[in-house]
This record gives C-alpha cells, sequence and structure tokens, in this order.
C-alpha cells in the first residue's frame, strides 16, 4: 500500500484511508491506459503516413527488405519533377477509407491490452 502512496505522492499528512488510496490508484491506472491506448493509435496512424507517402518510399523499402546492389549516382535519388519508372501510379482507392484505418486500430489495441491484462 505503501507503493501507491509514494507512486500518487500521497503523505501521510493527507491522513488517507487504504480504501480512498486503492480507488485513486484504480483511477490513475485507467487514466494511463487510456493515454497508452492514444499514443498507440497515434504512433500507428504517422507510421502509416509515412509508409504511404512519396517521401517514405526509402523508409518502406528500408522496412520491407534490404536494399541490395551499389548505390547508384545522386541523381536518381533526388525527388520532383521529371519522368519516373516507378510504379507509383497504381494506387488504391481504399487509401481514402479512413474506417479501414479505425478497424485496424482497434485490432491492435485489442491484442495490446490482452498482452498487458495477461501480465
Amino acid at each position: 500500500m505503501w507503493r501507491y502512496r509514494i507512486v500518487l505522492r500521497i503523505s501521510w499528512k493527507e491522513r488517507k484511508t487504504n480504501e480512498e488510496v486503492l480507488q485513486l490508484a484504480d483511477l490513475a491506472e485507467r487514466l494511463l491506459d487510456q493515454l497508452l491506448d492514444q499514443l498507440i493509435k497515434r504512433k500507428l496512424r504517422y507510421a502509416r503516413h509515412v509508409i504511404r507517402g512519396i517521401s517514405g518510399h526509402l523508409l518502406q523499402l528500408a522496412l520491407e527488405g534490404r536494399i541490395e546492389g551499389r548505390r547508384g549516382r545522386k541523381e536518381e535519388y533526388k525527388s520532383g519533377g521529371g519522368d519516373d519508372d516507378d510504379d507509383d501510379d497504381d494506387d488504391d482507392d481504399d487509401d481514402d477509407d479512413d474506417d479501414d484505418d479505425d478497424d485496424d486500430d482497434e485490432a491492435v489495441l485489442r491484442s495490446l491490452r490482452i498482452g498487458r491484462d495477461s501480465k
């Protein structure tokens, strides 16, 4: 019980009962779970944003696998106008649908909650 009092910064001068301390600890734990869920959702959305974007092409290659061979000239890596022979033109219409993304987020959050509860 004294550990909760230290973590919650409850002074002995406040004369809180153990039940009150447990209620405060439960409230703090639920708040922390909500904050962690929000943080995980934001990280997932940002990661999808970076991977989906044009600027994330090299990051996507790095995440999906090792790039073999030697590095080419600098002109090959410059972004901008000109003819690109990349296969970036096969855009999916699903990119604009955020409902699927939210479903994926919820599935990940459920699996993370299960992992935390099993400890």
